[in-house]
Order: structure tokens, then C-alpha cells, then sequence
């Protein structure tokens, strides 16, 4: 049989101990080195959505399915009838516009002259009072949080007038 003696025995202890207190440091090491990894992974997709957000406010008043026109020439507006037909179109082809909207809430609210609050819609055309009975057109729903948004001019081509709004992106 073999004997170990205290002295083999103490530096095999000693070596247990030293690979056990560099398995806790790197353990540790990994921990804050992953944690600081995921921060900057979620800063980035961060940016990315705000991005997103800020080029759906570029391309939104572009779209020649609301974008003003008279005859052959477009204006830099947003047709508030156009706007009607817009969302209906969009709700009953959701799978066309879900690359572009997913995720996203778009709405354009009438910001000068202030009007009575509530949310336009089609029946409301005809009437005399409108536009002073509502003040938000929502082009699109799906979610949310954050809100970026920009001036929008909307023309009422059946008054033919202009009012200043805000064309708003949740992301």
C-alpha cells in the first residue's frame, strides 16, 4: 500500500484550493463580461428602433397613398381623406404593411387649431362641423411605447384648407 505523506497531501489540497478560487474569478469574470455584452446588445437594438422609427417618419408623408395632389403635382401634405381610405385599405391587407408598421403604432394628429379630441372617422366626413369634431387619424395599430413624431401639414381637400398636425410614431 501506498502512504501518502502530509506533504503531498497539503500541496494536492492547496492545488484543489488555488483551481477552485480561479474557477470563482472567472465565473465572476464571465458574469460582468456578459452582463456588459447583453447592455450594449440591447443599447444597439435600441438605436436600430429608434432609426426604424425615425425613417417611418421620412417615408410615411412620402406615400403616395396619403400624400396631397392636385392634378399632376403633389404637395408636401397629408390628405386627410386619403387618410380614410388608407386605413381601411391597410386593416383589411394587414399582411402587405406588417413589414413596414410591425410593431408600430402610427397616428397623425391635428395639432393647430385645436379641435374637439376624439378619433376622425369616415362618417364624420359629411358633416358640417368637420374637422373641429375630431383631432386623430390612426393609420395603424400594433403596439408601442415610445412616441417620435414630426410636423405634418393635413389638407382637408373637401374645405379646402390646411391645418398643422403631428405625425406620430410609437415604437
Amino acid at each position: 500500500m501506498y502512504r501518502f505523506s502530509k506533504k503531498a497531501q497539503l500541496q494536492l489540497l492547496e492545488t484543489i484550493s488555488v483551481l477552485v478560487v480561479i474557477f470563482i474569478m472567472l465565473s465572476i469574470a464571465l458574469y460582468f463580461f456578459y452582463g456588459a455584452y447583453f447592455k450594449d446588445i440591447r443599447k444597439t437594438g435600441e438605436k436600430i428602433e429608434a432609426t426604424s422609427g425615425t425613417v417611418l417618419l421620412s417615408l410615411i408623408p412620402g406615400m403616395p397613398e396619403i400624400r396631397c395632389s392636385q392634378g399632376l403635382k403633389d404637395e408636401e401634405c397629408v390628405d386627410a381623406l386619403k387618410l380614410f381610405a388608407f386605413s381601411q385599405y391597410v386593416k383589411s391587407n394587414r399582411l402587405k404593411y406588417a413589414p413596414i408598421f410591425a410593431g408600430k403604432t402610427v397616428r397623425i394628429i391635428q395639432a393647430y387649431p385645436k379641435t374637439q379630441e376624439g378619433e376622425c372617422t369616415v362618417e364624420m366626413v359629411g358633416q358640417t362641423i368637420f374637422p373641429e369634431n375630431c383631432n386623430t387619424f390612426t393609420v395603424y395599430e400594433d403596439g408601442g411605447t415610445r412616441i417620435v413624431s414630426v410636423p405634418v401639414s393635413i389638407y382637408y381637400p373637401d374645405k379646402d384648407i390646411h391645418y398643422i398636425g403631428k405625425l406620430e410614431v410609437l415604437i
